[in-house]
């Protein structure tokens, strides 16, 4: 599981990012064998590393979320899986 990115510099993104991390906390996903910490990504970072995350993404949105290594979604999309249940049976391991 690769939990959300963001860039901390921009506040509706900061939100964003916050309330997910506590919506995936409610989720029990720090509890998963394969969790790994949050990796935020700043615009300050090194332009290759973020450039090579926004690729495996496939998209330019914040924050990114990976399950199993795939890309799930930002945000928005989170909220919606999580409101119809898919959110939680994705995470089922």
């Amino acid at each position: 599981m690769h939990p959300p990115a963001c860039v901390p510099a921009l506040p509706q993104i900061r939100k964003n990012s916050e309330a997910l991390m506590q919506m995936l906390e409610r989720l029990d996903v720090h509890k998963r064998p394969d969790f790994e910490p949050w990796i935020p990504i700043d615009l300050e970072m090194n332009k290759e590393t973020r450039d090579r995350i926004f690729a495996k993404a496939g998209e330019r949105v914040t924050p990114l979320v990976f399950i199993d290594d795939e890309f799930v979604g930002g945000y928005d999309k989170l909220v919606e899986m999580n409101e119809s249940g898919e959110l939680r049976r994705r995470l089922e391991y």
